[in-house]
């Protein structure tokens, strides 16, 4: 894979199998320019409350809260 003018123009020869073609689609998806990216845990659930892991419970009206918060 080859890389020009900071992604301006791609070449791309010879890319086999899933793993190769994920990494391709990375990298010609890469956008340079600076902007806000952000990162957030999952609500509040039953199972927080429970100190369980795994499944799928709902979330708790803090949690539900917390969701429409981020909205």
């Amino acid at each position: 894979m080859q890389i020009f003018n900071v992604g301006q123009e791609v070449g791309v020869n010879r890319v086999h199998g899933y793993l190769p073609s994920r990494i391709v689609f990375f990298l010609m998806n890469l956008h340079i320019e600076p902007r806000a990216i952000y990162l957030s845990r999952h609500g509040e659930s039953a199972y927080n409350i429970d100190n369980r892991i795994g499944g799928n419970p709902g979330l708790t009206k803090r949690g539900q809260a917390y969701a429409s918060a981020l909205q």
